[in-house]
């Protein structure tokens, strides 16, 4: 008869999928580890934070806005030490150099600072590229945090190249100055509030401050799991269909 259910069928998956229970886990350090053959075997541990800041050294940095650049980094690197997140250096002009890897003090940090010089170009998108290989363990909370004063050689490929890394789960903070475009930094930042543009004079303090934007990366870890566990579930749901017969 129309429009009447004859049959429910329940459509078993073929390949022997097996739901993670208690009883087939196996507890490691306090944690529960799947140890199914269907599913591949997850640690889950809380590492802290990483973060690159990536800086802007093409000509027009020269003088005055290379000093606030400076000062800035420090102040931010004391603050996000403080909210363990080590903090590593990226210097982009013409090209992108990697200056050195997540520091835990600011003194070992200061010593690269001398390697920032001002010239060439603004290849910001290399420069995201290095930080999103450098920044490819996510057992942390990773954070890039761009400083510039101007727009990139190629503002497509930048936000190409932001893209890939906010798909990637790792947040972008953008500071600018003078001929930087908002909307761009905007754009480019994970949401409108991580984007920022300020007079030069308040450049020092605005990257300082950008520790303030940080992740806390104990609620990071917790929102990790939690969206593990929805697609785990998801993952299991898929693995069983209804047919409805009419």
């Amino acid at each position: 008869m129309s429009g009447k259910i004859i049959g429910i069928r329940v459509i078993k998956p073929q390949n022997n999928y097996q739901r993670p229970t208690i009883s087939n886990r196996t507890m490691i350090s306090g944690r529960t580890e799947n140890t199914t053959n269907e599913t591949t075997n997850t640690r889950h541990e809380n590492m802290g934070g990483i973060v690159y800041l990536v800086v802007d050294c093409s000509g027009s940095m020269e003088g005055y806005k290379m000093g606030q650049a400076k000062q800035g980094i420090l102040e931010f690197a004391q603050d996000a030490i403080k909210k363990d997140y080590p903090v590593g250096l990226i210097k982009f002009s013409s090209t992108a150099t990697h200056l050195c890897e997540p520091k835990h003090n600011v003194e070992d940090l200061s010593a690269y600072l001398d390697d920032m010089d001002a010239n060439g170009s603004t290849n910001m998108a290399a420069a995201i590229a290095m930080a999103n290989e450098h920044l490819n363990d996510t057992r942390y909370t990773r954070v890039m945090v761009i400083v510039t004063d101007g727009r990139p050689d190629r503002t497509q490929f930048a936000l190409q190249a932001g893209q890939i890394a906010k798909n990637e789960g790792i947040d972008i903070i953008t500071i600018g100055t003078d001929d930087a475009d908002v909307s761009f930094l905007k754009k480019l930042a994970t949401n409108e509030e991580f984007g920022n543009k300020v007079s030069s004079e308040q450049f020092a303090k605005a990257i300082g401050s950008a520790h303030l934007l940080l992740p806390d990366p104990d609620k990071a870890f917790n929102n990790k799991l939690l969206s593990h566990a929805q697609d785990e579930s998801l993952e299991y749901s898929k693995h069983y269909s209804y047919n409805f017969a009419r």
